[in-house]
């Protein structure tokens, strides 16, 4: 009888050790699912190569961003559409101008998984293309196409633009989605202690677009009907890119 008993208790002991063991099995299964999801969710940019399979010709732009992953975006007071994202040491910063605002209500509510910023367009989800009527020409419109889902919605709007931070730039931690958001439009962020340039480094009347870079940041922009472009190296204030309105 003792014998018996003593078999019973081993049996369940080594039932116990068995469950034991396929619970830490699946944790460390969760825990891998976990590690690899968050992963995924990091911005990262495209590979060159990828590019040029879906034949763009990447050297017709001045300043081409390619983003994939979960991206923050906002609107401000002002109606700019902001995008904001953080990688490779870098932080970028895109705002659009003179969305609809059917457009800019269904943006607000839609996760931005990627971003494709070619000059004078900018694709988002692959599935929505925002670009300046004036500024696009036939390959940006090819191209577009080979990036973008079938089907894919667009829209034009009056001015884009686009800054970037490097980690050596002075006030990098200082740039924020919460502080971006919390001015009226991005260029009074921007221009914080900045004067507004007319005299133009690169771009000036009658320019639609303009690009300038320094090495610890660096900005572009689009500008439609009623703007020119003016870019500005800004020699004690880092470069500045904006629309002024034609007199």
């Amino acid at each position: 009888m003792i014998i018996v008993i003593f078999f019973i208790n081993l049996f369940k002991q080594i039932k116990f050790l068995e469950i034991m063991k396929t619970n830490l099995f699946l944790s460390f299964l969760i825990l891998v699912f976990i590690g690899c999801t968050s992963e995924n969710v990091e911005p990262i940019t495209y590979e060159s190569p990828n590019l040029q399979d879906q034949q763009i010709n990447i050297e017709k732009y001045n300043d081409p961003v390619f983003i994939k992953g979960k991206l923050q975006s906002f609107s401000n007071s002002n109606k700019e559409f902001v995008i904001f994202s953080q990688l490779n040491n870098k932080k970028h910063i895109f705002y659009i101008k003179g969305l609809s605002t059917k457009a800019l209500a269904k943006l607000q509510h839609q996760d931005i998984n990627s971003l494709d910023y070619l000059d004078h367009g900018i694709l988002l989800s692959k599935n929505i293309f925002f670009g300046v009527k004036e500024n696009i020409d036939n390959q940006l419109r090819q191209d577009v196409k080979k990036l973008a889902v079938a089907n894919f919605a667009n829209e034009d709007v009056n001015i884009i633009g686009h800054i970037w931070f490097s980690e050596d730039f002075p006030l990098y931690e200082e740039i924020t989605p919460e502080r971006i958001k919390s001015f009226d439009e991005v260029e009074s962020f921007l221009n914080q202690e900045r004067a507004q340039f007319t005299l133009c480094s690169s771009g000036g009347e009658g320019s639609t677009g303009c690009s300038i870079t320094s090495p610890h940041t660096g900005c572009s922009v689009s500008c439609g009907s009623g703007y020119y472009a003016c870019c500005n190296d800004g020699l004690f204030s880092g470069p500045s890119c904006q629309c002024l309105e034609n007199e």
